[in-house]
């Protein structure tokens, strides 16, 4: 077996093994806790609907009680809820939290017709010396059962994403994992990065062996033995290339975004930036 074979079924059975974590990472990503809702832009665009139309509830204090309601917050998330609920929405800000207990009015769920779940957002932040309006956050929380309110009687409402928070205000920042410095790859950039290059080096690898098998054809003076060498160099550089598309084909077909360069893991907990003073 020639060395082309040889790293040719190296690079399969490591297309097998990527290909193995595409499906758990799809299968993951149709769970019931994915990492972004699908409704964060829409539930922003109440929100800030919300704080021009009620600008006296938008100033309230970001306070609570010394049972930790906050009243205050939850008057602002019901506005929300009919605001949303106004544009074709289902929502309500009277939503279990994670342990299926009643929201202290800090979180909102919203939904569509159709939907089997609907998406929960922590949706005030905690910090006492905001108004509410500008304390305002879409921060995912997960899928949870429609049941999943406070005279709805649900259970399991446990569903937990780490997301970086989203305030008011704020723009998207890419996502960093603690331990890695900023500027450096994360493991998903560098999954990407080995699986780019290990096709630009294979394929240039099949590319050089038939280059060579048919300049070893071409100067064997017709010697029989020489031939079938150069035959063989080439079969086997044909068999890598099948390989090699074989390879791609496969992970396409199970994550195209191992393929685009666009492949992200989902579920890694990711932290604000911090300044090290």
């Amino acid at each position: 077996m020639t060395n082309t074979i040889r790293y040719s079924l190296f690079s399969l059975a490591v297309v097998f093994s990527f290909s193995f974590m595409g499906l758990v990472i799809a299968d993951d990503s149709e769970s019931e806790c994915p990492t972004t809702g699908k409704y964060t832009g829409e539930l922003r665009n109440a929100m800030d609907a919300t704080i021009t139309e009620n600008p006296s509830v938008a100033n309230l204090p970001n306070i609570e009680d010394a049972s930790g309601k906050k009243e205050n917050a939850k008057i602002f998330l019901v506005l929300v809820a009919t605001k949303l609920k106004s544009t074709g929405f289902n929502a309500t800000a009277e939503v279990l939290n994670g342990n299926d207990n009643p929201s202290t009015g800090d979180i909102i769920a919203l939904w569509k017709e159709g939907d089997a779940k609907m998406e929960r957002y922590d949706a005030i932040q905690g910090d006492p010396q905001k108004t509410i309006g500008s304390a305002s956050q879409t921060i995912f929380a997960g899928l949870i059962p429609l049941n999943c309110t406070t005279d709805g009687g649900g259970k399991g409402c446990k569903c937990e994403s780490n997301v970086q928070p989203i305030d008011a205000g704020s723009t998207f920042t890419e996502r960093t994992i603690p331990g890695i410095p900023e500027g450096y790859m994360g493991l998903d950039q560098l999954l990407v990065f080995f699986l780019n290059w290990s096709k630009y080096i294979l394929g240039i690898a099949v590319f050089v062996m038939i280059f060579f098998g048919g300049v070893k054809w071409f100067f064997s003076q017709g010697n029989p033995s020489e031939i079938s060498k150069a035959q063989d160099i080439i079969k086997n550089a044909v068999i890598g290339a099948i390989l090699l598309l074989s390879a791609y084909l496969i992970l396409y077909t199970v994550n195209p975004d191992l393929i685009s360069g666009s492949f992200t893991l989902p579920g890694i907990k990711t932290v604000p930036p911090t300044n090290n003073q």
